[in-house]
């Protein structure tokens, strides 16, 4: 009885989040919930979707857009299976990877913000420019954005302090293209896995 209670509370908590974030296709649209009542929406015009594929995600998927209000976006939802976990710090492995592969010479958090299941984050790169980053996480999923110019940060951050202002927006920002994706790179680095091979 215990367990099935548990199941079903472990199934109610993760419905009610499952729409915390939402990319509708045929709009073409992003949905965040920004409360119990509230949905951000922001369209795109020419987004890029491709599907990724492991063992260990449902439904997984990069995007890529360019809009005249956000500019350049590029977006990875990883959804896990209920018995895959990280071997880590979800958003540790993605901004490690977006260093490594553009081999950045520095990369320093200069601004970081939490706020209900979102983190947002600023990095200055080779001390010289500004790139932010939206992660969005809930019980089986993560969604990673990287928000070149930061006007999306800046408009969903409004969304839970209305007095907030970025003191980076208006600086210099980064916009070396980064299009890696965590699931295509789990074969070869391991960020999540089944929970029984952790212990093998």
């Amino acid at each position: 009885m215990r367990t099935l209670l548990l199941t079903f509370l472990l199934f109610f908590f993760t419905a009610c989040t499952a729409q915390s974030y939402n990319y509708h296709s045929q709009t073409q649209t992003l949905h965040f919930k920004t409360d119990t009542q509230s949905t951000y929406n922001i369209a795109l015009e020419h987004p890029k979707r491709v599907y990724t594929h492991d063992v260990c995600t449902n439904f997984s998927y990069t995007l890529e857009d360019n809009t005249k209000n956000y500019g350049a976006l590029f977006l990875e939802h990883i959804s896990l299976d209920n018995d895959c976990k990280y071997n880590g710090l979800a958003m540790g492995f993605f901004t490690y990877e977006f260093q490594s592969h553009l081999k950045l010479k520095s990369f320093k958090k200069v601004e970081s913000q939490s706020f209900a299941n979102y983190e947002f984050t600023t990095y200055e790169v080779n001390g010289s420019s500004y790139v932010s980053f939206i992660h969005q996480y809930q019980a089986l999923s993560d969604t990673f954005i990287i928000d070149y110019k930061g006007q999306l940060s800046l408009e969903l951050i409004q969304q839970f302090d209305k007095n907030y202002v970025s003191n980076y927006i208006n600086k210099t920002r980064f916009n070396q293209a980064y299009n890696q994706s965590l699931v295509r790179l789990n074969i070869f680095k391991n960020f999540f896995n089944k929970e029984s091979e952790m212990f093998q």
